[in-house]
């Protein structure tokens, strides 16, 4: 069993193949369009969502300016304070005229 360990390994008969200079660059550069085109297509889609964002925003503002001159227009000029005015006086009438409603007494 010792003369199993003393043995040291048998040498490398095969080398490993060399890359030339040639085509490492050949494969930097493949790895350089690749990155470069997912970059470009990252960009173009940072840009649509941006975009996306964009125009969300400006229906929202302009959603929110419409309800805000619609609420202006309906305190302004809609009769909404008539109204109330009306309703208050016709509630006033309504109790007063059942106050001087007595009941009757049933024999």
């Amino acid at each position: 069993m010792d003369s199993n360990l003393a043995r040291s390994p048998p040498p490398l008969t095969a080398e490993l193949p060399r890359m030339r200079k040639t085509s490492r660059r050949a494969d930097a550069n493949g790895v350089n369009e690749i990155l470069s085109g997912l970059l470009n297509v990252v960009g173009e889609g940072l840009n649509i969502a941006t975009n996306y964002v964009k125009n969300k925003e400006e229906k929202k503002k302009k959603q929110q300016q419409q309800q805000q001159q619609q609420q202006q227009q309906q305190g302004l000029g809609g009769g909404s304070v008539e109204e109330d005015h009306q309703e208050d006086v016709q509630d006033l009438v309504l109790s007063a005229a059942l106050s001087q409603i007595r009941p009757s007494r049933c024999v």
